[in-house]
């Protein structure tokens, strides 16, 4: 006769109490997992390195055009020829290439982090 025919109804639900407590440990442990990841996120801290290369970003882009526009009223003036247009329309276009794909990568990080918490980033605005 096994040990198992013997025992009780409560003494064999005791038998499941290690593998639901490994199993609540888990879900407690991925729980403190998604709340540090979106800390992480929230942290003023990364959030400041996140502004300052986004002004950056912008102020690269606005002195761009600022050539840009200067390159312009050069040409038109007779004083520069269209070769320094042109370098200047290129810097300003290569800026705003720039400006975007950082736009696009916080967007990208954004989303997998999201994923990454068990939330759907169709949600998230």
């Amino acid at each position: 006769m096994s040990r198992r025919a013997v025992l009780c109804g409560d003494e064999a639900e005791l038998l499941h109490v290690p593998r639901i407590l490994a199993h609540r440990q888990r879900e407690v442990g991925e729980r403190e997992l998604r709340v540090a990841r979106r800390r992480e996120a929230l942290d003023p801290r990364a959030r400041r390195g996140e502004r300052r290369e986004e002004d950056r970003l912008r102020e690269e882009e606005a002195a761009a055009r600022r050539w840009l526009a200067q390159a312009e009223v050069s040409f038109d003036a007779g004083v520069a020829n269209a070769q320094a247009v042109l370098f200047a329309a290129l810097a300003t276009t290569r800026a705003g290439v720039e400006r975007l794909a950082a736009a696009r990568d916080a967007q990208l990080a954004l989303a997998d982090l999201t994923l990454a918490v068990g939330e759907d980033p169709r949600n998230v605005k």
